[in-house]
């Protein structure tokens, strides 16, 4: 089993390689900047039996993406399960202030390489007929929030991504999925207020956050 994990290095893709270790997969890690992390991940999950490697996500294209799929396949084999759990700054502003290229840096991370990934490892897909690509979305999918704009235009554009691949692709035995967490605690929610954590409990069954471990079991 080889999986493809973009966004390794953040709170949730660190628990999914971890979980996907526990479960005999070799990988390849992509990341944004966080080459510590990635360092420490490695460090901590390589053994004899089962191994991972890294590379870098910065200004990622269609070549890039076909030398980092094929030094995946020369060392581990085919590739059997892509999971794409990156996301940028969340970067909060009223539509007045938002940018073109806020939602463009976000799409580039999040919907660019996954369309490349994708594209590129479909037809193994259907000849093998197996697979996996997994989507983390957000819980801002079924519940909008004022200033999320490039953030909630990029998740609903995941989605839409996940149904038509879904709809594709599951023909030839291939599981495509989104999941849609609630707020968790990562690095990438450390600056938010304990009145807004509480605020977005508030109206749930369980009141309290999930955490980056809960998701990485779900996939």
């Amino acid at each position: 089993k080889v999986a493809i994990i973009v966004g390794a290095s953040g709170g949730i893709g660190r628990e999914i390689s971890r979980e996907l270790f526990k479960n005999g997969y070799n990988q390849m890690l992509l990341y944004k900047t966080n080459k510590v992390e990635i360092n420490r991940q490695l460090k901590e999950f390589n053994s004899a039996e089962i191994r991972a490697i890294s590379y870098p996500l910065d200004q990622i294209d269609e070549k890039q993406i076909d030398y980092l799929v094929e030094m995946t396949q020369q060392k581990f084999g085919e590739i059997t399960d892509l999971i794409f759990c990156a996301s940028g700054t969340l970067n909060l502003k009223p539509i007045e202030n938002v940018l073109w290229s806020d939602i463009q840096r976000e799409f580039e991370i999040q919907v660019k390489i996954a369309f490349l990934l994708i594209q590129k490892l479909t037809p193994n897909f259907k000849k093998n007929r197996s697979g996996s690509i997994i989507f983390c979305g957000s819980e801002i999918i079924n519940k909008p929030k004022a200033k999320w704009l490039a953030y909630s235009t990029v998740k609903h554009a995941l989605v839409g991504m996940t149904r038509s691949l879904a709809t594709e692709l599951g023909p030839f035995n291939v599981r495509v999925n989104a999941i849609n967490p609630s707020l968790i605690e990562t690095p990438l929610t450390f600056g938010f207020s304990e009145r807004e954590k509480l605020k977005s409990t508030a109206d749930r069954f369980l009141p309290e956050l999930a955490s980056a471990s809960d998701v990485a079991k779900l996939c």
